[in-house]
């Protein structure tokens, strides 16, 4: 039998659905084990971010380490999953090319055992073939809350088979819930590979659960708590009131915030009832996970496995007065929660290193491969960096020219829109909505005007798929200063800095595998560094008009109090 310390680390991943992180998701009550089994054993990250705030092409990214650009279709005139281009097709390239599990189940000397439970895609999940690469799946498109359907597969095509999850009421009383039965399954999945002999393979398990998205449906769709969590109190019964909740009507956003009426009286206490339910959902996935650890340590795995939570996008509750749901360039929609614990991690420790979902695989086959400096087993379809060593916190020694390691400064966001949705009586995404944003943290101060700084463009699809015309609108957030975004700065600024942040986005919409990992682990040298040259830093911020005192924290006149706030 392999002694654990010569076998590759195991990995276990549990992606949430929605839950956000500048909000308090991450921290709420409900999340209470969570956080002592997994971030206080290990590491929290506070800018890991989502290339792509919506479900499936998210969930995409992770699945491939591929960003947007390259995963969507080229023209809008096919059937898609939210633009991604992939089919129910087992010879797809994103199936066949992609993917993430035959880099780690054939490689020649990992052979990993990998099992997908839960929330695949939203659309275009296999029907009739395994997912390449994986031993055991269970997987849907988020399905329902109670007596849930899925797709199940356990190592060849010939078994794939549709299982509805209702005969639960017939032993229980109680329908059978979601995020149990993936729970359930997947520990089973997990035991059958510990307890296998002589056990030669490690593994990893994709855990992907619904909670806390809601139920979708009309009027005021909620999300659904395990029934025997319906009646259970929380300690949070209000959606937190940001300065930016129920903000709009000003002229210096997009036309989607600027055109919100306020929120009602009533939407603003659906506001806070959905709030609720989301977190009562939580309390299923922290059984989840406290369960999870323990066996892990039953078992005798723990201490060689990293087990990962996050959310496939972020999230919004009344901020900037679009009610609720994602889809949009600000910090509660693209920045996510993500802890680690394992092999090699300090406990109790919180980091500001940036990255995003598209570096996950890299970086897990960084630490699989021992190999945590090197970009060179990065598979050569995906363009996410390979961040093992900052996470692990391995000092490298610039002197090695065989050391590719590389640190983020840049982030692309990418969004194209899904046409007119409205959540809570408020249109929360339209047909102008598409855009590309460029995230820029911990710049130098001595060679830019803000520290920490978001830039995005808006266009229209329609007229505009690729992206390439000049923007409809812009926005530019210094948001040291301005954490919730209310003042755009775009026209306060040198023209000359906006075309910079402008090339910038087009390159890194156009960058593939190497390309990207160059040009995230950049800033704006090379796009305006020689034309700045010239001209003081004083002078690329033409005016300041940050006074928050002259702000209004909402607007249209006093939409807090019609939004039911106390």
């Amino acid at each position: 039998m392999v002694s654990c310390n010569k076998m590759p680390p195991n990995f276990v991943i549990i992606l949430t659905d929605d839950l956000d992180w500048t909000l308090g998701g991450a921290n709420a009550s409900t999340l209470s084990r969570t956080r002592k089994y997994i971030a206080e054993e290990g590491k929290t990250f506070t800018k890991w971010f989502v290339q792509t705030p919506v479900c499936c092409p998210s969930r995409a990214e992770w699945l491939t380490g591929k960003l947007y650009h390259n995963l969507r279709y080229k023209e809008d005139i096919h059937p898609s999953c939210m633009h991604v281009n992939v089919t129910d097709h087992p010879e797809h390239p994103f199936y066949s090319r992609d993917y993430f599990a035959p880099y780690f189940s054939r490689n020649k000397t990992l052979k990993y055992k990998i099992g997908v439970f839960g929330k695949h895609l939203n659309s275009r999940n296999p029907s009739s073939f395994m997912l390449p690469g994986v031993d055991e799946m269970l997987i849907n498109d988020g399905g329902t809350y109670l007596n849930p359907t899925f797709t199940y597969g356990n190592g060849t095509d010939e078994s794939i088979q549709k299982i509805h999850f209702n005969k639960c009421e017939n032993y229980t009383g109680i329908p059978c819930y979601s995020t149990s039965i993936i729970g359930n399954v997947s520990l089973g999945w997990i035991k059958r590979q510990v307890k296998e002999q002589p056990r030669l393979r490690p593994f990893i398990a994709l855990i992907s659960v619904k909670a806390p998205h809601i139920q979708d449906g009309d009027g005021y769709p909620m999300s659904i708590p395990a029934p025997w969590y319906t009646n259970t109190i929380v300690e949070e019964s209000i959606a937190p009131r940001t300065p930016n909740y129920n903000y709009s009507g000003f002229p210096d956003h997009h036309w989607l915030v600027r055109s919100q009426g306020p929120l009602t009286k009533e939407e603003g206490e659906k506001i806070d009832e959905l709030y609720v339910s989301r977190l009562k959902t939580l309390i299923s996935v922290d059984d989840l996970v406290e369960e999870l650890v323990l066996k892990l340590d039953t078992w005798g795995v723990l201490n060689n496995t990293y087990v990962i939570f996050t959310s496939d996008n972020g999230y919004r509750l009344g901020q900037f007065g679009m009610s609720i749901d994602k889809m949009h360039p600000y910090e509660n929609d693209i920045r996510v929660p993500m802890m680690i614990r394992g092999p090699g991690i300090a406990k109790n420790s919180t980091t500001s290193l940036v990255s995003t979902h598209v570096n996950v695989m890299p970086t897990l086959m960084g630490l699989a491969t021992k190999r945590y400096y090197s970009q060179d087993i990065v598979p050569p379809t995906m363009d996410g960096t390979n961040l093992a060593a900052k996470i692990l916190d391995h000092d490298v020694d610039e002197q090695d020219e065989s050391i590719s390691t590389f640190e983020l400064s840049s982030v692309l966001v990418e969004y194209t829109t899904l046409g007119d949705v409205v959540r809570f009586n408020h249109l929360v995404d339209t047909f102008n909505h598409s855009f590309l944003a460029l995230r820029i943290v911990d710049a130098d101060p001595a060679h830019y005007p803000f520290h920490n700084m978001k830039y995005v463009e808006f266009r229209d699809t329609r007229v505009d798929w690729n992206m390439t015309e000049a923007p409809l609108e812009r926005e530019l957030y210094d948001l040291d200063r301005d954490p919730f975004e209310m003042h755009n700065l775009v026209t306060q600024v040198s023209p000359l800095f906006v075309n910079a942040l402008s090339q910038k986005i087009q390159k890194m919409i156009q960058c593939q595998g190497a390309s990207c990992r160059q040009e995230h682990s950049s800033g704006l040298d090379g796009y305006w560094s020689t034309q700045m040259a010239t001209i003081p830093t004083s002078q690329v911020v033409v005016r300041e008009t940050m006074d928050d005192s002259t702000v209004p924290l909402v607007a249209n006149g006093g939409p807090a109090e019609a939004a039911g706030e106390n």
